[in-house]
């Protein structure tokens, strides 16, 4: 799986990047992330002879512009009277209700500059991301949203409990929502379907509420146009995580809040753009006890025969079209059976004895052991959902990238001769990143929630520097041999568990050799890293490489 990537954003006169929409996104198949610019010929600009706010980035999608497409608008609060103009880059459809957002901050249209092309000004100010959706917010989030709840009337209304529903949606791909619904209504809830009313009607509802109930998703990012007073309950409808961006608007509106798993797919749902079936699970009833809201047997022992049968008429119609095909094709049978297994005999299955080879081989070996494997074959030994695998490439490592099992990673290895290569796979958080490049590379991945620091970087023959680095929390785990450096993590104890490297220049079999991680630790113990380039520039020295004017790393240890 690898993401979409996007290249643009803001650059200086150089042309050097500057900022575009870092969202640190461990996965799905949304990326959206700008972190990178791209050369523009002078002749192919646009000139603005006037200073602008960069605005950020709008993503034709409900629930994104409310979690984080107006992150960068705290300096509007902070400048109520300035005049300067706003310029937004935007990603899908330009959607009209972009402009009821605007109107609800006080930004008038005229002050609303769309990019298409790229366009120099004399001055653009950058305010910074105050919200990063999967890693944390700044204090002047919230404010943005306190802004529009004070614009909105607030009338005062007995729709103090409230429950926001899908069930009206014309691609509704949620089954069983509407016994909630019903559980919720004999409790004095209004049932409400958002999207039948204007965005200042639905904003007055929820701020105005006391009580909110609604299921995981766009519903439940309204949160941060609650007050602090809210009781929040969200309905999960997909178990395999907790969506952490939820988690932080939930924090940041400072509601109490609660999570109920609600969950009952036993067919291979992903967490976006899938089929779910909803129902009275064993948390729901645990939910409701230690709430002590009072229920009868008849409410929680419910006959849920009809609605099994219509989720899997539902899954089957889904993705039978083949744009939702794409989206499960990969998948392997163990995908199935797990959540088949939870359901029908609420028991977790061992993905262990599914995916890997009949011979188990355990990587974590005592430190200083060795041993010998096929690329491929030491691939499949690795549990990838325990697992962060990380991959550097050194000088040349194109001519038996063949060896490399992409299918089984999820990559495309897409590098070329004797280009830099790096990529980190962090199946858990559903998280793939690579890049291949003529220069040299680097990229830093922060391990949320933990405090692990990943740095990692690549110089191939044709970069400036040849050279291989793995730093972890400082610590260089790379070999830093020719070829493909591979640093395996284990996510149970966030440690080092192995480091091997396999010349793909020169060995046509594809064969790995663990390398001796008490040398590791004992050359690097005194040497951290953070960031490569910066070190590379405190300790460069040179050699020629094949009499040609090219520059080789060496570290001094």
């Amino acid at each position: 799986m690898t993401l979409p990537t996007y290249k643009g954003g803001v650059v200086d006169e150089n042309q050097n990047f500057v900022t575009g929409f870092c969202r640190r996104n461990p996965g799905d198949q949304f990326s959206f992330d700008i972190n990178e610019g791209y050369n523009v010929e002078k002749n192919n600009l646009v000139h603005l002879n006037e200073e602008v706010v960069f605005g950020g980035v709008l993503v034709g999608h409900f629930g994104h512009i409310i979690l984080e497409c107006f992150s960068r608008l705290w300096w509007h609060i902070k400048n109520p009277n300035s005049t300067v103009k706003f310029a937004f880059l935007s990603i899908w459809e330009r959607k009209k209700w972009f402009r009821d957002f605007f109107d609800l901050l006080g930004i008038e249209e005229d002050r609303i500059i769309f990019i298409d092309k790229p366009t120099q000004f004399i001055n653009v100010i950058c305010p910074e991301q105050s919200i990063y959706s999967w890693k944390g917010y700044k204090k002047e989030y919230i404010e943005i949203y306190k802004k529009i709840r004070e614009k909105i009337k607030i009338e005062d209304s007995n729709k103090k409990k409230i429950y926001l529903t899908k069930s009206k949606f014309d691609n509704n791909t949620c089954i069983g929502e509407k016994y909630f619904e019903d559980f919720y209504r004999c409790r004095g809830f209004e049932i409400i379907a958002p999207e039948s009313l204007s965005i200042a009607e639905q904003i007055s509802l929820v701020a105005n509420a006391e009580e909110v109930v609604t299921t995981v998703g766009t519903l439940s990012h309204f949160v941060v146009f609650c007050d602090k007073s809210t009781k929040f309950i969200i309905l999960n409808k997909y178990d395999e995580y907790t969506l952490l961006p939820q988690i932080i608007l939930n924090q940041a509106s400072k509601v109490d809040y609660k999570f109920v798993d609600v969950c009952m797919n036993y067919l291979y749902t992903a967490r976006v753009a899938g089929v779910y079936l909803l129902g009275p699970t064993k948390y729901w009833r645990l939910y409701l006890d230690n709430e002590k809201i009072p229920y009868t047997e008849d409410e929680v022992e419910i006959d849920m025969s009809n609605k099994y049968l219509e989720y899997l008429r539902k899954w089957i119609q889904y993705y039978t079209d083949p744009v939702k095909f794409k989206k499960i094709q990969n998948i392997s049978i163990y995908d199935i059976l797990k959540p088949a297994n939870k359901f029908f005999f609420n028991k977790k299955i061992d993905q262990n004895r599914y995916l890997r080879p009949n011979k188990q081989i355990d990587l974590r070996f005592e430190l200083g052991e060795r041993t010998v494997l096929s690329l491929e074959t030491y691939f499949h030994t690795i549990d990838l959902t325990e697992s962060i695998v990380i991959l550097s490439v050194k000088d040349e490592a194109s001519k038996y990238k063949n060896k490399i099992p992409v299918n089984y990673l999820g990559i495309k290895a897409d590098y070329g001769f004797r280009q830099s290569y790096i990529c980190i796979i962090d199946f858990s958080e559903k998280f793939v990143y690579e890049k291949a490049s003529d220069e040299l590379i680097e990229y830093e991945y922060n391990v949320f929630p933990t405090k692990m620091t990943i740095v990692v970087g690549s110089g191939g023959y044709n970069s400036k520097f040849i050279c291989s680095k793995i730093c972890i929390n400082g610590i260089d785990y790379s070999s830093d041999k020719r070829g493909l450096n591979i640093v395996v993590i284990s996510k149970s104890t966030m440690k080092v568990i192995d480091s091997v490297n396999c010349d793909l220049y020169k060995d046509s079999t594809g064969t790995v050799e663990t390398i001796n991680l008490l040398e590791i630790l004992e050359n690097n113990k005194n040497n951290k890293i953070y960031k490569l380039i910066d070190y590379i520039e405190e300790h460069k020295e040179y050699k020629v490489v094949n009499n040609k004017k090219r520059q080789k790393l060496i570290l001094k240890r």
